[in-house]
């Protein structure tokens, strides 16, 4: 089963019990895999970054069966630090930078009119610092809290490069390079 975030920021925590710790964020317009049902909590896999954690059941919105998940090299992100959806009960939805407009058919919200990818894309860099005064949060994936892991996976995303969801996980994506002096602006290094 596949499910779809439909909130502004939904959270994913550790342990399926409250009060758990924050292990991640979804974003409006993202999906998941659902692992486990229970009364409460659905265990869920994020569909982009793999990430596996629960959410609370109130919060979780199965797609319909027939429905299969985009292919990641087509998806547009929001590239406005906030923006809005217009819901079908014609309230808005503030939804954040990296969030996927797109899907809001998906969402049961109608198609909205955003800012998406411009055909040259921002550099990582620039992007980075689109986060600047963010406050680190651990499992934020947004202005408002973010940790390290989700800061490069964030800058990478609005470039159009898929990122997994923890610096370690980050560190076996990519090309090894022999020396720091090869690297570049915009290049996600890791030392041994």
């Amino acid at each position: 089963m596949i499910g779809i975030c439909t909130q502004s920021v939904l959270p994913v925590y550790s342990l399926c019990e409250s009060p758990a710790p924050l292990v991640n964020q979804m974003l409006y317009g993202e999906w998941y895999h659902v692992i486990e049902l229970r009364k409460h909590w659905v265990k869920i896999k994020h569909g982009l970054d793999g990430s596996v954690g629960w959410i609370s059941v109130k919060q979780h919105y199965p797609l319909a069966e027939n429905i299969n998940p985009p292919q990641i090299t087509s998806i547009n992100f929001v590239l406005d630090l906030i923006s809005s959806i217009h819901k079908s009960d014609g309230a808005l939805l503030p939804i954040v930078l990296g969030s996927i407009a797109e899907h809001a058919s998906l969402c049961g919200d109608p198609s909205p009119s955003i800012n998406k990818l411009p055909s040259n894309k921002l550099s990582v860099v620039d992007n980075a610092l689109k986060y600047i005064h963010a406050p680190e949060l651990f499992g934020g994936r947004t202005p408002w809290g973010i940790d390290a892991g989700a800061l490069t996976q964030m800058a990478y995303r609005l470039a159009g490069i898929h990122l997994k969801r923890t610096p370690l996980e980050q560190s076996t994506q990519g090309i090894a390079l022999s020396f720091i002096e090869e690297s570049e602006p915009g290049d996600l290094v890791f030392c041994d």
